[in-house]
């Protein structure tokens, strides 16, 4: 199966339920128009939007399903075979197809073996139902793992969706070679989060770069991502000006100089810091780690999926994907904010207590 370089995330797609109605047909023409430039791998998942990003996705392919190729994901709680069956059963009749193009799971689940849930997987693709298998958010063990069932059964994981852009190097290079052996595609999501929003001499030269190429900073972003072999992104855009620009990545591929300039600028470097020092944007946990106790982070485990006890089981195996990333905070120089990855940090909080140090990018 062949894909788009860069394809569409949809995550944000139904969003807004009070103007869900409203909205649909404009949100439905921003995809055929992802479409007509090229992004013709549309990304979504059933736990996306509860379902309306499907929903949206169905409408606006449902005249064209040859033309396009469809990856969803079902939920981290519905890793057991019943769960699988049922998912894609919802997810098919939202989609308005017979069949989707890539099925993968969502996020790794410790509680149900990962067996059962290939074997669910597997026994769909042998009825036509998906054409490939492919896994989201998994750590290299876990892939590796995946990878040797697939094998078993004298088939295979397409693909290995991660996070990935200049700023959050670290997945990709843990699972890149894995992923070149064994011929695993690697789908970036959030290709452009944190990055255009920055205010510092990383962006200043992803400008300069961008200005000298006549190419715009996320056209450049993403022509970094897509330059590492085998990789594609599936960024996400409203803007009809913004998408016609994604669809021309890929036609003016950066030089070797270029390159070189973004690994060097952009240089991910992991360091330990302790979770004492780290603090929540969000209004509900804006307390410090060492003051909230086991019983009070289980009280908003489930604003996550996966929910923060099921991952600080991951966690507690050593199975912790990827650094947070933090940045200083501009009202008290003596703490850091997290910038991505809120739910790994209380997942970390909960397995190791409030007294450990994680894993953090600094940016």
């Amino acid at each position: 199966m062949q894909i788009s370089k860069i394809g569409q995330g949809t995550g944000h797609k139904g969003e807004h339920l009070e103007t869900y109605n409203k909205d649909f047909d404009s949100v439905v023409n921003n995809i055929l128009a992802g479409v007509e430039n090229g992004l013709t791998l549309i990304d979504t998942a059933e736990i996306y939007c509860e379902g309306r990003s499907e929903m949206i996705i169905g409408a606006a392919t449902k005249d064209i399903r040859k033309e396009v190729k469809i990856a969803s994901k079902f939920s981290p709680t519905n890793h057991k075979r019943d769960g699988v069956l049922n998912s894609i059963e919802g997810s098919m009749n939202r989609l308005c197809t017979d069949y989707i193009d890539l099925y993968q799971i969502h996020w790794p689940n410790a509680a149900v073996p990962l067996e059962e849930t290939l074997t669910a997987l597997f026994d769909l693709q042998e009825e036509g139902k998906i054409l490939e298998v492919g896994v989201c958010n998994f750590n290299y063990s876990q892939l590796k793992n995946a990878m040797e069932f697939a094998t078993s059964r004298k088939s295979r994981i397409y693909s290995a969706q991660i996070k990935f852009n200049l700023s959050d190097q670290f997945t990709y290079k843990a699972i890149s070679s894995f992923c070149h052996e064994n011929d695993i595609k690697i789908i970036a999501y959030s290709p452009l989060r944190n990055l255009l929003n920055q205010d510092n001499e990383r962006l200043r030269v992803l400008t300069r770069i961008a200005h000298s190429s006549g190419m715009s900073p996320a056209q450049v972003a993403l022509e970094w991502i897509i330059s590492h072999r085998g990789v594609y992104a599936i960024p996400e855009s409203s803007k009809l000006k913004h998408i016609k620009e994604l669809g021309k990545v890929g036609q003016n591929p950066l030089d070797s100089r270029s390159i070189t300039l973004l690994n060097q600028a952009f240089e991910n470097i992991v360091e330990n810091l302790e979770v004492k020092l780290i603090k929540s944007k969000n209004k509900k946990r804006l307390l410090a780690a060492p003051k909230l106790t086991r019983k009070e982070i289980q009280s908003f485990s489930l604003d996550f999926c996966p929910s923060i006890t099921d991952l600080a089981s991951e966690i507690e195996e050593g199975n912790f994907l990827q650094p947070i990333l933090v940045s200083l905070d501009e009202n008290d120089r003596e703490f850091y904010e997290i910038v991505e990855g809120e739910l790994r940090y209380w997942a970390f909080v909960y397995a190791f207590g409030a007294n450990s140090e994680i894993p953090v990018i600094k940016i």
